[in-house]
């Protein structure tokens, strides 16, 4: 055995080679000693997940609780109702509003193969469908060139249902999760795996 093989291992979660001595996997995060890792910080709260800023997720997929393959990273933001309603009312306003009280988090989250390869597809089934609206709009409207009975026109609500069939597609990207409250210390997250769920304890409270 040569001295390379002698100095690491493979990590049990997600099998990358890391030192012999390791305490925790450099690549997953997964602690190799028995000790304890950041899920004491990760609770159950009904069907949300709630985890405490700065908290390591498992190396599990979250959308099917099965192990994971890749990390996908993600930005989180938040605000509430009212913020919203005054964007909504005041864009200026509302903006004011956002940076006072808004929340912003990252997190990393797993992903395994199959949720990861069906959130491609989707990401690029969601910008085909947005180019195409686009391409038929701009078309319909030059094409038409103010001409009320043109036959083209049709062209122009064709591709405003297109860009709109693409922002929903977006909106229900596989492995998305979303954001129901950032506080202070804590991130609630809604469309978790039940099973992925049910790991955690009951979230004490703030």
């Amino acid at each position: 055995m040569s001295g390379t093989s002698a100095e690491t291992k493979p990590c049990p979660m997600c099998g990358q080679e890391i030192k012999a001595i390791a305490r925790k996997c450099r690549f997953c995060g997964e602690m190799l000693d028995g000790s304890s890792t950041d899920q004491a910080e990760i609770w159950r709260d009904g069907k949300l997940l709630v985890m405490r800023k700065g908290a390591e997720l498992p190396y599990r997929c979250i959308k099917t609780n099965a192990p994971a393959d890749v990390w996908l990273k993600r930005d989180l933001s938040w605000a509430p109702l009212w913020v919203l309603v005054m964007l909504a009312l005041s864009l200026p306003i509302g903006l004011v509003c956002y940076l006072i009280v808004g929340k912003r988090a990252k997190i990393r989250i797993g992903l395994c193969e199959q949720r990861r390869a069906a959130r491609i597809r989707a990401i690029c089934v969601a910008w085909g469908l947005v180019l195409l609206g686009v391409g038929l709009l701009f078309y319909g409207l030059a094409s038409a060139n103010g001409v009320p009975d043109s036959p083209l026109w049709w062209l122009v609500p064709a591709g405003g249902l297109a860009i709109g069939a693409g922002v929903i597609v977006g909106m229900s990207l596989p492995g998305v999760i979303v954001t129901r409250r950032i506080s202070e210390n804590h991130i609630w997250l809604k469309g978790v795996h039940p099973d992925y769920l049910a790991s955690f304890p009951e979230f004490p409270g703030e």
